[in-house]
């Protein structure tokens, strides 16, 4: 379930739900819309939730799209994780390795 959904289901206000779980409204509104919460914070919200609203929930992820890439990322671990390709390093004459 989405944050926004929680949200409303429960007649929660932003700012209601952001106390309950150590961080401001304005947070709340930002998560709810999308940006992804640090991982600790993630936890909280899992937890306030009673699991209705799962880390996956948060990073936009479904069940089924996690189900579907299990191997390729395991998105159980650490979500603050950056999802893009990583850089190639190079050796000291400036060549890819």
């Amino acid at each position: 379930m989405q944050l926004k959904e929680f949200l409303k289901k429960n007649g929660l206000q932003m700012s209601e739900f952001g106390a309950m779980v150590g961080t401001t409204g304005a947070t709340i509104c930002r998560i709810a819309n999308g940006q992804v919460p640090r991982k600790a914070l993630m936890a909280k919200i899992h937890e306030a939730t009673g699991g209705q609203v799962s880390p996956n929930d948060l990073v936009g992820v479904s069940d089924t799209q996690r189900d579907d890439h299990r191997g390729e990322d395991n998105l159980d671990g650490d979500v603050t994780q950056s999802r893009t390709p990583s850089i190639p390093t190079r050796d000291a004459g400036g060549n890819a390795k």
